[in-house]
C-alpha cells in the first residue's frame, strides 16, 4: 500500500501514513462487493420459461442486468446464461403455439364437419337394421292425389288418377338408397347439382332428424300413357331425396333438380303388380 499525498510504502491495515500522517485511503473494489442480481430473474425465467407472456420479459431483465454486470466485474454470471436460455425455450415455445392456432383455425371447419358425420354414421351402424323402413313394397299417395306403387322387385307404376288406371301412367324401375349410402350417392353420382356431404350433414343438426330416415328415390321411367298417347322413354330418370317420417307416415321428398317438394303418405302394402 502506497501513501497517496507522500507516496511512500506503508503497511498493510495501517490508518496513517508513517511517514507524512496523511490518513490512508483503503481502496475496495466495488468488483468484489458487486453481487449477480441477475441470477434471481434468470432462475424465474427458466422456471416459466413455458408460459412465454410471463419468462421472455423476465429473460430480457435478466440477460440487461447480466450484461451490466459483466461489463463491470468482466465475469458471465450465471444470471445472463440463464436469460438467454429461458428466452430462446419462450421464443421456441412461443413459435410452436403460433403454428398450432394457425393450424386449427384454417382446418376447424374439417374437424368439426369429420367428427359430425363420424357422428352420424356411429349413429347409423348402432342403429338395429330391422328398424330402417322399407319403402319397397308399399303403395303412396302423394300430395296431388296421385298414386305411386313401389314393388318388391324395384319396378314402379305412378298413376295420375288411381281409378282410372287405363291411362295417364308412368311406368319404370326405381333404385331407392337410405342413409349413409343416400347421402354419398348424392354427393357422388349427383355431383351436377351440387350438394355436397356438408350440405346433407346439415339437415340432421339439432337431431330432428335421423340418418336412418334419410331416403333418396331414383325414378327411371321406361315408358308413359298420358291423354290416351303412349311414349317409349330411354332412362328418364327423376332424383328425390328426403326424410320419413314415422309419425305420420309419410314420405317427404324434394326433386333434386326442380326443388319442388312432393309428400307420399304410406297407402298399403302390394304385390307385384303389371300393367
Amino acid at each position: 500500500m502506497y501513501c497517496v499525498n507522500c507516496g511512500n510504502k506503508c503497511n498493510e491495515g495501517e490508518k496513517y501514513c508513517t511517514y507524512c500522517g496523511s490518513p490512508l485511503e483503503i481502496e475496495e473494489s466495488s468488483n468484489n462487493t458487486k453481487t449477480d442480481s441477475s441470477l434471481i430473474t434468470g432462475i424465474l425465467a427458466c422456471l416459466f420459461f413455458s408460459v412465454p407472456i410471463i419468462s421472455i420479459p423476465l429473460a430480457v431483465i435478466s440477460i440487461i442486468m447480466g450484461a451490466n454486470y459483466k461489463k463491470e466485474s468482466g465475469k458471465t454470471p450465471a444470471g445472463l446464461i440463464l436469460g438467454i436460455i429461458s428466452l430462446i425455450l419462450s421464443v421456441l415455445i412461443t413459435i410452436v403455439v403460433i403454428c398450432f392456432l394457425n393450424f386449427a383455425v384454417n382446418h376447424i371447419d374439417n374437424i368439426i364437419d369429420d367428427y359430425q358425420i363420424d357422428d352420424i354414421i356411429e349413429q347409423y351402424r348402432n342403429q338395429d337394421p330391422k328398424e330402417i323402413f322399407d319403402i319397397k313394397g308399399h303403395s303412396w299417395k302423394a300430395s296431388d292425389n296421385s298414386m305411386l306403387y313401389l314393388n318388391y322387385d324395384e319396378t314402379y307404376t305412378w298413376y295420375l288418377n288411381d281409378q282410372e288406371r287405363e291411362d295417364n301412367y308412368y311406368v319404370g324401375s326405381f333404385k331407392s338408397y337410405n342413409g349413409k349410402e343416400a347421402i354419398q350417392y348424392i354427393a357422388t353420382y349427383l355431383k351436377e347439382f351440387g350438394i355436397t356431404e356438408e350440405e346433407q350433414e346439415k339437415l340432421f343438426e339439432g337431431g330432428a332428424n335421423h340418418l336412418n330416415n334419410y331416403y333418396v328415390l331414383v325414378l327411371t321411367c321406361e315408358k308413359s300413357k298420358i291423354d290416351g298417347k303412349e311414349q317409349e322413354r330411354v332412362d328418364t330418370k327423376v332424383y328425390y331425396y328426403g326424410f320419413y317420417s314415422k309419425t305420420n307416415n309419410k314420405l317427404e321428398l324434394k326433386d333434386i333438380n326442380t326443388k319442388k317438394r312432393i309428400d307420399f303418405t304410406l297407402n298399403q302394402k302390394i304385390n307385384d303388380i303389371d300393367i
